[in-house]
């Protein structure tokens, strides 16, 4: 069974003071270095902004949406502007538990049942956590257009990829919640936006019948698209939903060594076959700058100003994540 939580942010700004997230699969927070810039959970505001898969939340008009299954917990989380009627970003965390094959995304296709109705095909739909007047129908993108951009319609945009939660069905259907979508154009949906998603996903890559590589690995994702200044919007769909004019990732991994840290920024366009990831490489500090967002705040300071540092070259990075096109 699936479980939904919604969190409407408090109208004061947030302290940022409280307590880090522990690294374990539950990620409950238990680690007490000094952290000026965590989020702080307060009337309102979940438990979960505490994991280290959260940026700094935005609070306003915010909301933040956590889904859950009875099966696996936390599936992931979503800040959710109902002013902008906009996603600002998804994240979750993958884990031994987790990052196992229990569903395939054709399953939805062979007809099976599922949050009360029967599919033939992917099971995208409106999320229940939220107004329905806040959220973009299930057409909404693909009645869009933008003619001077020459796009004829735009693609319901995964942020938490389906690919990215196949342990089961609950946790894979959630994926298709239109909170977790954003108009994308289709050559950039299906090209350097999916080489990105698998490439993140050979970071944490395990044998799925003895889960022994990366194993003690966590992994910790935060993707979306930029909503928040005027320039960073390429435009807006029929109803006036926001298109993001670039989209962006930001990964943390915690293993046996310590911690290391990647982003990737794109212009929201369509690129060439030959265009290289390589070539959208940043570091975290870099990432906060084009966004905005203070991304993996729950670090305690120290790691964090040194998996995000300035001094980390986009060079480097590649090599240190094995990015070789």
């Amino acid at each position: 069974m699936k479980q939904i939580k919604i969190h409407l942010f408090a109208l004061l700004a947030i302290i940022a003071l409280g307590s880090c997230s522990s690294d374990n699969d539950d990620n409950s927070s238990g680690q007490h270095n000094s952290n000026a810039n965590a989020n702080v959970v307060t009337v309102g505001i979940p438990q979960e902004v505490t994991r280290l898969e959260f940026p700094k939340v935005k609070g306003g008009a915010s909301t933040i949406i956590v889904h859950k299954t009875d099966a696996y917990g936390v599936n992931f989380c979503t800040e959710f502007d109902t002013k902008l009627k906009s996603q600002r970003w998804s994240c979750y965390a993958v884990y031994k538990s987790n990052n196992i094959k229990g569903w395939n995304r054709n399953n939805w296709k062979n007809g099976t049942s599922w949050n009360g109705q029967f599919w033939h095909g992917d099971p995208f739909q409106t999320d229940p956590a939220i107004s329905i007047d806040c959220q973009p129908s299930t057409r909404e993108f693909g009645a869009s257009s933008m003619p001077s951009q020459g796009i004829t319609y735009f693609q319901r945009g995964h942020i938490v990829a389906s690919e990215d939660r196949i342990c089961n069905q609950d946790v894979n259907g959630q994926t298709f919640y239109m909170t977790n979508m954003q108009p994308q154009r289709g050559e950039f949906n299906t090209g350097i936006w999916e080489t990105m998603e698998e490439k993140i996903r050979s970071f944490l890559s395990i044998n799925m019948s003895t889960q022994a590589s990366h194993a003690n690995d966590t992994m910790y994702v935060c993707k979306g698209g930029t909503i928040d200044k005027a320039d960073q919007i390429l435009g807006y769909t029929t109803n006036h939903f926001i298109v993001p004019k670039y989209f962006f990732a930001a990964v943390l991994i915690k293993n046996n060594s310590g911690y290391k840290a990647i982003g990737f920024w794109f212009e929201h366009k369509a690129y060439a076959s030959t265009e290289k990831l390589s070539a959208h490489v940043v570091n975290i500090d870099k990432l906060e700058e084009l966004t905005g967002i203070d991304f993996f705040c729950n670090l305690p300071d120290d790691i964090e100003n040194k998996v995000e540092s300035t001094n980390i070259t986009p060079s480097y990075l590649q090599t240190l994540w094995n990015i070789t096109n």
